[in-house]
């Protein structure tokens, strides 16, 4: 885990953490634990947080940045699979 979620701070854009986690119906340092990378959510409380910042759920789950370019991650696929 421990990995920074970069790309949920850009979809955040202005609004501050106590706001998202009370439009997600969770602690603020929970979202905080969240967005650092140090927790992942369930599945309920990423939808919730998904819903408030108009981003998929299934993103918190993903190991690819999603705010990467496509030739970004096709490095990063690529660089991937040859160290396997």
């Amino acid at each position: 885990m421990n990995r920074c979620r970069k790309w949920l701070i850009h979809y955040r854009g202005s609004m501050t953490q106590k706001e998202v986690a009370a439009l997600s119906m969770i602690e603020r340092s929970s979202y905080s634990n969240i967005e650092r990378g140090r927790r992942d959510p369930s599945v309920q409380v990423a939808k919730r947080i998904g819903q408030v910042l108009g981003c998929d759920w299934k993103l918190f789950y993903e190991d690819i940045n999603p705010i990467m370019g496509t030739e970004e991650k096709a490095m990063l696929i690529g660089s991937k699979h040859s160290h396997n």
